[in-house]
């Protein structure tokens, strides 16, 4: 009996906490209402008593929200009539709180204060969020609902059967989630910066290698001066070290075990490669655009799922060739996404076609391949005199690795 007791003095005062929270937000910003802290409070307990009694009569809950409901709309008629307030806000937040308090009765504390805070915080910073409504464009509207179709829409219809494709068994619910998740790296770059405002090109530089490293130097070098060799090779860096972001990131999700054997030279990687970014890190004021205005766009969506694609059959043909298929298809599906390589080895790693040592190997081919092609852009741009003075560093950190994982793999 007193351990009954005491888990319901709990659940009251949870209720009273939690409804009293929102009250007080509510309170603080319309001094004068009258729904305030005590109305919230007695909202979210009335939630909680009312469920504790529904063993007895299981419609009270139901009632009690028909109620506060009814209550809540005549609050809001009179208000408008009377004082030419429109706002909805408080008053949905009254069924809010009755519903978090039945929440606590039914043992759900930790997810009612976890919505009560959420409710606070939206609350709180209306106009932040009025603010960031207004900045939001049509093409990012559209580009978030192509994601939703992408992610819940299209993959939940994808069958979870391994289909045929040139003699190839091609694992298509796989393929789909790296699409899904490169789309979400790249929303969520975007939206980065251009909330966060810019801090630099180089910060830019490191959300856009997140995307892709290779068009995001192609794009730096179409905007920086030729002299400007040490703003290159930030660039250089900071966008490697985004690319290299991302696949942990993927690689995480898809295949944590295959992480843990590539995370020595993906972790030796993106700290060298942000050790020497921040090193020689050198603010490029760019006024321009950073990022497309497309975010997730349906010709970047399908453009990386053919890459994905092609780099999928090369790998899974590489099978059939042995160590020279699986390290050539790594060299060439680097020149173009060192993502879409590593998130197919990963997936070549649950069979048992290769060694892990292979597979590691093939991964830094991918990661060499990836920077040679830049490195070749970016000498073909600036020139002979101005390059000279950006491959050493660089040299010195891919050798670096090298070296490393030779010993490693031995």
């Amino acid at each position: 009996m007193g351990m009954l007791m005491l888990n319901f003095v709990v659940k009251v005062f949870w209720a009273l906490a939690i409804g009293g929270l929102i009250g007080l937000e509510r309170e603080h910003a319309f001094p004068k209402g009258a729904i305030g802290l005590r109305s919230f409070a007695l909202t979210a307990l009335l939630g909680t008593m009312l469920s504790e009694l529904s063993d007895e009569f299981f419609l009270l809950p139901v009632i009690g929200l028909l109620g506060i409901t009814a209550m809540a709309a005549l609050f809001y008629f009179y208000r408008a009539r009377q004082e030419g307030m429109y706002g909805i806000t408080t008053v949905l937040m009254l069924p809010f709180a009755y519903g978090l308090g039945i929440m606590i009765s039914l043992g759900r504390t930790t997810e009612a204060a976890f919505l009560s805070i959420v409710l606070v915080a939206l609350l709180v910073e209306y106009r932040k969020v009025h603010s960031i409504v207004k900045k939001v464009t049509k093409q990012e509207i559209i580009d978030a609902l192509i994601f939703v179709i992408l992610a819940f829409v299209i993959y939940p219809m994808i069958p979870l059967e391994p289909v045929m494709f040139l003699g190839q068994s091609i694992q298509i619910q796989f393929f789909w989630v790296v699409v899904v998740l490169v789309s979400l790296v790249s929303f969520a770059a975007h939206l980065l910066v251009k909330f966060l405002h810019e801090k630099g090109a180089v910060y830019a530089a490191f959300l856009g290698g997140i995307i892709s490293s290779l068009a995001t130097v192609t794009y730096f070098l179409k905007k920086v001066k030729k002299e400007d060799f040490e703003g290159i090779r930030v660039i250089l860096f900071f966008s490697t070290a985004g690319a290299i972001f991302a696949d942990i990131i993927i690689l995480a999700v898809i295949n944590p075990a295959f992480l843990l054997s590539v995370s020595p030279i993906l972790g030796t990687t993106l700290f060298v490669f942000l050790f020497f970014a921040f090193y020689y890190k050198k603010q490029i004021a760019l006024k321009g655009v950073l990022f497309s205005s497309k975010p997730i766009s349906l010709e970047f969506t399908f453009e990386f799922a053919a890459i994905f694609f092609i780099v999928t059959i090369l790998i899974e043909s590489a099978v059939s060739y042995g160590l020279f298929g699986l390290f050539s298809s790594a060299i060439l599906g680097g020149l173009v996404s060192t993502t879409s390589v590593l998130a197919n080895l990963s997936l070549l790693s649950a069979s048992e076609g290769f060694m892990r040592q292979d597979l590691v190997i093939a991964s830094l081919l991918a990661i060499l391949s990836s920077q040679a092609v830049k490195c070749g852009l970016i000498f073909y741009k600036i020139g002979t005199k101005n390059a000279r003075k950006l491959f050493p560093v660089l040299l010195a950190a891919l050798l670096a690795l090298f070296v490393y994982w030779l010993a490693y793999i031995i």
